[in-house]
């Protein structure tokens, strides 16, 4: 699938605004430019399974404000945050798709982080990494429950990246990262009343089996750890890998199709990799619902629409 459609643009990666995010089968960018002047950006939420889209109402934000976006199993509903920057003029405000109107409201939250990471939404707490901006800044994780609207807070012990692991959040500490190696620290958060976390080491040689920086995306319900190269380039194929630590394999899977959408070019483009288990649905027999939850009602516009 080619998206956006028209003349729509999505911003560039190093834009402090720029936000991409999945939840529950729809991705969801902030900003996406709709004309052809820089100041029209716009949130946009599309399902890359049937090309549907909806644009999202517009909001003046401070220019280092950020966006995240979650969902909610229990009253399916897909929800957009926007948390203001910590020296910033604005306020908190959240939106829920589908809703009259689709306003935004605003949220009361006791902390103002920066953030440091995407947005990772796992059973209905979107989780992301920030930090406090004061003198002795404090890493924070942010643990926002999409449904009743209300934060928890958590403190790694250093700067770590967020992951799905089979259904709980995960968190990554890198000891070693090299072309031919990569050494990391999981934790598993397994209560979050109690802080308490299973704790697991890995450690991946392959005499240049990696091409250039991976880093953990997440782990799948049949334990294998996922790992993603970062950018691409017209000169080198995208690899993603999933490692068995039990028999201690790994395999390798090259991602084709990047090059229709892309000019030959030295630059790098940076590819989002997003880890969804979706094996807990096939219990239930309305999964299909579930996923799609109500997607033209949600999703108004098609790029398959003339």
């Amino acid at each position: 699938m080619k998206f956006p459609p028209g003349r729509m643009r999505i911003f560039r990666s190093d834009d402090r605004q720029f936000a991409c995010g999945y939840a529950s089968g729809l991705v969801y960018f902030y900003g996406m430019l709709t004309g052809l002047e820089d100041n029209d950006e716009v949130p946009v939420v599309c399902n890359p399974r049937t090309g549907r889209y909806e644009t999202l109402p517009w909001i003046l934000r401070y220019r280092k404000s950020y966006s995240f976006f979650g969902f909610d199993p229990v009253e399916k509903q897909y929800k957009v945050l926007h948390m203001a920057y910590p020296c910033g003029p604005d306020d908190h405000r959240i939106m829920t798709l589908g809703t009259s109107g689709m306003r935004w409201k605003k949220i009361d939250c006791s902390m103002r982080l920066e953030h440091l990471s995407e947005g990772l939404c796992i059973h209905g707490v979107l989780y992301y990494l920030g930090h406090t901006c004061e003198k002795k800044s404090s890493l924070v994780i942010a643990c926002f429950d999409v449904r009743y609207e209300k934060f928890r807070f958590l403190y790694p012990e250093s700067f770590c990246k967020l992951i799905n692991y089979n259904g709980k959040l995960g968190v990554v500490y890198y000891d070693d990262l090299s072309d031919d190696a990569v050494e990391f620290r999981v934790w598993v958060l397994e209560d979050v009343e109690k802080h308490e976390w299973s704790k697991y080491a890995y450690a991946l040689r392959g005499d240049k089996l990696f091409p250039r920086y991976v880093s953990v995306v997440g782990v799948i319900s049949r334990g294998e750890i996922v790992l993603s190269m970062a950018d691409y380039t017209s000169e080198q194929p995208f690899y993603v890998y999933y490692f068995n630590p039990e028999g201690n394999t790994i395999r390798q899977f090259e991602i084709q199709g990047f090059g229709e959408y892309h000019e030959a070019s030295n630059s790098p483009c940076r590819v989002y990799v997003f880890v969804d288990d979706c094996s807990r649905f096939y219990r239930f027999a309305d999964h299909a619902e579930y996923l799609n939850v109500k997607d033209p009602t949600l999703l108004k516009s098609s790029i398959y629409t003339p």
